[in-house]
């Protein structure tokens, strides 16, 4: 056994690796194997380990495979700050090899069933209470494949925010990662649980299975194992990391961070515009192809090619949800820049979208889901509608609503401009949502618009709740709405302390998405502003750090001939939407205030980086002029591919969004007020 910072290391006589970390158990934390499989063939095979010397600080093992025709040589080196242990590895080919993948495969036995994460991919079994979206879920004992449910999956590297998978049994808290590519090459990571035993892997180059989140022909979401194949002298370079801790759910923030500040340097940012010129151009396009003054809406969506705006199967959405996707956020953000830039034709549209919303209440006194041409006011289009009818409406489209019509009341009466319609909707909205809590202090996540009755009480999509009612406590001096944020807030907490959000977009259910952290994030800081207790200080850390999962610590690449290609878009900065949508989007920018706030608050400088990368990445893929990527002027796209999904990787969405305009205008607006809402 050989000794290396806090573990050890020693030869097995079945040739593999056995780790140990003594402060943790003087049991081994497990076995590191390097496998190999042949294409062609359906299993992996080990390598066996030869040797397990010490050079200095740092401990080297060696393979040599006739079979394969290949040395394997890896180097060990311990790090402190986070603790861990890194490994780089060099293949080198003997003769011409035949086309293989090669993983390096951590076998951990613990009590319990695991629970993962991958960020922007998986989070605990990626099933939690109420979700019936078709994407990877884990199960320790059964595969049903049509379902999406394996106890084994793998995943190439760029389909995740940071190459890693978190494992945590009953005892220990456990990591692997790795980098995105190595000369061009790109990775892999894989894991497989049972009760009683976890494997966690990476592999080189990468591989999916047992499925693909992946929609589009010709191959769709078959298995797919990308093959490595050398000539006689060539070489590899490949590198990860892997580290063992006692059981901590908050476990993998530490890594992220360190894997951000290592790497952002060669993962630069690109903003194609200044921040005036973003603010103009997104101004521009928010009002010319999405406003609608005889409707007074702010349309969803406008089609990049005008020629097929209203054509059959595509074409511009002319609804109009009263926030999330359009409505009131949008709409006071417009109001925010008609302000600041003395436009009083933005001005009177805004007014106008915010009149109409809050002139028009359902008959238990909220918002409605949305506007449609064809039905007028209407209920929410969640993924659960199907189920409870027509009277639909989402806990976290309400709640935001309501918050940011609080923000427009307060930005028009600080200019002598008074809107008793909005005070009066706010307040009607407010009084509905504590009429509705449960006593344990839960909102509910959706409601029936005609008798108010919760529809269901599963997931977090009514935390935003919390900001409304604080929000409005401190806009009408009214102490009585601050009860039932408290209870809510103590009620919602076990979701973060349990490292799990889910349900705040309206299209995904009850999954676990980018937008969950972020709502956590606005609701515990506002609490903590309003009251100044450590607690929700603390909560709306961990709910930033879990936000931050899904947020992209690197730059993809993407094929010379896509879109994305083309242009060199970098995606560091960028959110993965949810573990359901497969795609990149500027979501994020809507809470920009806040993770600049929490970097003040906690004098720690990470979370104004991390926002400053989001605004910088979406300072990309405006439209400058009519024709820029396709687009239109001042358009902005909601998806981007980083990889398979509906669409190949290194594709956008021609569909210019309201709220992906509108966010962006926000954050902006933002960072040129010194994040000071109005």
């Amino acid at each position: 056994m050989e000794s290396i910072g806090k573990y050890a290391i020693a030869l097995t006589k079945e040739h593999t690796l056995a780790l140990y970390k003594p402060e943790l158990t003087p049991f081994p934390v497990g076995t590191l194997s390097v496998r190999a499989q042949r294409k062609g063939e359906k299993e992996t095979i080990v390598l066996p380990i030869h040797t397990l010397v010490r050079m200095g600080e740092e401990l080297l093992f060696t393979i040599t495979s006739d079979e394969f025709g290949i040395t394997v040589t890896g180097r060990f080196e311990y790090f402190s700050e986070p603790d861990r242990l890194e490994c780089d590895v060099k293949i080198e080919a003997l003769t011409l090899t035949p086309s293989f993948n090669l993983v390096f495969q951590w076998d951990v036995e613990d009590a319990g069933v695991p629970r993962w994460l991958v960020p922007g991919v998986f989070y605990k079994d990626n099933r939690p209470p109420g979700s019936h979206q078709r994407y990877p879920g884990f199960s320790p004992d059964k595969q049903v494949l049509e379902e999406f449910i394996s106890p084994y999956w793998s995943f190439a590297s760029e389909r995740t925010a940071t190459p890693c998978v978190f494992c945590w049994t009953d005892n220990y808290s456990l990591y692997i990662g790795t980098r995105a590519r190595f000369d061009g090459i790109e990775s892999g990571l894989l894991f497989e649980g049972s009760i009683g035993r976890a494997m966690l892997g990476v592999s080189f180059p990468w591989r999916e299975e047992p499925i693909r989140h992946c929609d589009f022909p010709p191959e769709g979401n078959q298995p797919r194992v990308e093959w490595l194949k050398l000539r006689a002298g060539d070489r590899k370079d490949f590198w990860f990391q892997l580290s063992a801790a006692p059981r901590d759910l908050h476990f993998y923030n530490k890594v992220i961070r360190d894997r951000y500040f290592q790497e952002k340097d060669q993962h630069p940012l690109n903003p194609w515009l200044s921040r005036d010129t973003a603010q103009s151009l997104l101004g521009y396009g928010l009002y010319q192809w999405h406003y609608d003054p005889e409707r007074h809406i702010i349309a969803e969506t406008s089609v990049f090619d005008r020629y097929f705006a209203n054509k059959k199967g595509y074409f511009d959405r002319e609804n109009m949800h009263v926030a999330w996707i359009s409505g009131v956020p949008v709409a006071y953000t417009m109001l925010w820049y008609g302000h600041s830039s003395h436009n009083d034709e933005l001005i009177r549209a805004a007014q106008g979208v915010i009149d109409f919303i809050a002139n028009n209440l359902t008959p238990i006194g909220t918002f409605w889901g949305q506007w449609t041409p064809d039905k007028g006011w209407t209920h929410s289009w969640a993924a659960e509608s199907q189920l409870y009818g027509v009277n639909y409406l989402h806990a976290r489209t309400i709640a935001e609503a309501t918050l940011f019509m609080i923000r427009a009341l307060r930005l028009e009466l600080r200019r002598g401009i008074s809107h008793a319609n909005w005070a009066n909707a706010i307040l009607s909205n407010i009084k509905f949502c504590i009429q509705a809590q449960r006593q344990d202090g839960n909102f509910g996540s959706s409601y029936d618009a005609r008798s108010g009755k919760v529809l269901s009480w599963d997931g977090t999509s009514g935390l935003l709740w919390i900001a409304a009612l604080i929000a409005a406590a401190m806009h009408f001096q009214a102490d009585e709405f601050v009860p039932p944020a408290l209870r809510a807030a103590n009620y919602y907490a076990q979701f973060v302390d349990d490292e799990l959000l889910y349900g705040a977009p309206e299209d995904i259910g009850c999954a676990p998405s980018s937008e969950d952290g972020y709502c956590a994030l606005i609701s515990y800081q506002l609490l903590y502003q309003y009251n100044r207790f450590e607690r929700w200080l603390e909560l709306a850390r961990r709910a930033a750090d879990w936000g931050l999962t899904f947020r992209m610590s690197y730059n993809c690449q993407f094929p010379s001939d896509t879109i994305l290609g083309t242009y060199d878009f970098r995606t560091r900065g960028a959110d993965i939407a949810s573990v359901v949508n497969a795609h990149l989007h500027n979501f994020g920018l809507l809470y920009y205030p806040e993770l600049r706030r929490l970097a003040y608050f906690l004098k720690d400088d990470y979370y104004s980086q991390r926002a400053r990368d989001n605004l910088e990445c979406f300072r990309q893929f405006i439209a400058r002029e009519d024709g820029d990527f396709g687009a239109r002027k001042g358009m902005v796209s909601e998806q981007y591919y980083h990889t398979d999904w509906r669409q190949p990787k290194g594709h956008l969405l021609a569909l210019s969004h309201a709220w992906c305009i509108g966010h962006s205008l926000f954050a902006n607006l933002c960072e040129e007020h010194q994040d000071s809402l109005p």
